[in-house]
């Protein structure tokens, strides 16, 4: 793929940004800004499906249907990401793992629209 001259530092930095995240998520270690490694546990299950308050929006397994408030699952698969039409206001908690899959999409269905071949299909993600 051919980058576009103005893309490629920012592509630069998101990718930085993502192994630095990654390592913070998943260990074993990750730099903790001054230049020192520190030893990072991966995150649980639990942890990433954690529920801080009552109705969050989280990441659900199909068969459990949409958490409460939510209209519909997105994406393919057994597990889906709660949603509805609207977005709620004032926006609900949600957990890790809602944000790590909606932040994946969102890059996913950007990086197709301006440098991949537009079949970036939120049905089947």
């Amino acid at each position: 793929m051919i980058t576009n001259q103005r893309l490629a530092p920012l592509l630069e930095q998101y990718d930085w940004a993502v192994e630095r995240l990654l390592a913070r998520l998943t260990g074993p270690t990750s730099n903790s800004g001054d230049d020192v490694e520190v030893k990072v546990p991966a995150l649980t299950d639990a942890e990433y499906l954690w529920e801080p308050v009552d109705d969050c929006w989280s990441v659900r397994r199909r068969v459990d249907g949409p958490g409460t408030g939510a209209a519909k699952l997105i994406g393919a698969g057994d597990w889906g990401r709660d949603a509805a039409p609207q977005s709620p206001w004032p926006p609900l908690v949600t957990t890790i793992a809602w944000r790590l899959d909606h932040l994946t999409e969102t890059l996913t269905g950007r990086a197709d629209h301006l440098g991949g071949d537009h079949s970036f299909d939120r049905a089947r993600y």
